[in-house]
């Protein structure tokens, strides 16, 4: 019997210190909101990282419901409902999507939650990571900015060519035909000279979307 209670004993005595040094590690995290959820979606822990990126102190939000994060149009579609039901469903889920800080402000999470079960196999919780990917979003919205800039330059440059023709068409028809008034001349040779100049411009302007586009390597 002293033999079975000092190897339960030290059993207990290991768990109790792993159970330690996995709290110390997860609350310790600041990259990642690691949040653990009752079994309806409250908050039941939190970490440094769940304050730094959500803004709420542990006791201003334990018992909370998660739902707080999200904004108000996924609540009115029932959003953070939708995502414990499919966390039952599959085991896990992963979501992208905008979520609100304590001061209001909203940022760009990616959301894993994974469904927790006891060795009874009844349902204890969910874990919650998040992690904000605003910078990256951020990004992203530059990246495709410039992407349709480039189309609309590329699309410009053909549109311009394409009036500049009958222009210059115009103008050597012109030049065919002896001018007697100065003043005349000088306005062919004007709208010449600009013609020149524009059409000099267009051919950059598409050399230049051709290079943003990848159609000519330097």
């Amino acid at each position: 019997q002293l033999g079975e209670y000092v190897v339960r004993n030290r059993a207990e005595r290991l768990l109790r210190e792993s159970e330690e040094r996995s709290r110390l590690l997860i609350e310790g995290v600041k990259e990642y909101a690691i949040v653990m959820l009752g079994p309806h979606g409250r908050v039941a822990t939190w970490n440094q990282g769940a304050t730094r990126i959500n803004g709420y102190a542990a006791e201003e939000i334990v018992g909370q419901h998660f739902a707080r994060f999200h904004t108000v149009e996924d609540r009115q579609q029932k959003g953070p409902e939708a995502l414990l039901a499919t966390a039952r469903e599959r085991g896990t889920v992963e979501d992208e999507g905008w979520r609100v800080r304590k001061d209001g402000s909203r940022f760009w999470a990616h959301v894993g939650i994974t469904v927790l079960y006891g060795a009874d196999g009844a349902l204890r919780g969910f874990a919650k990571v998040t992690r904000d990917m605003t910078e990256r979003k951020q990004v992203e919205a530059l990246e495709e900015a410039g992407r349709q800039t480039r189309q609309f330059l590329a699309m410009l440059g053909h549109e311009l060519r394409n009036p500049l023709a009958p222009i210059r068409n115009a103008v050597g028809v012109m030049r065919m035909r002896e001018i007697a008034d100065p003043q005349i001349k000088y306005c062919r040779d004007l709208i010449e000279r600009q013609v020149t100049l524009l059409a000099r411009l267009v051919d950059d302007l598409l050399d230049a979307s051709r290079i943003t586009t990848g159609m000519i390597d330097l």
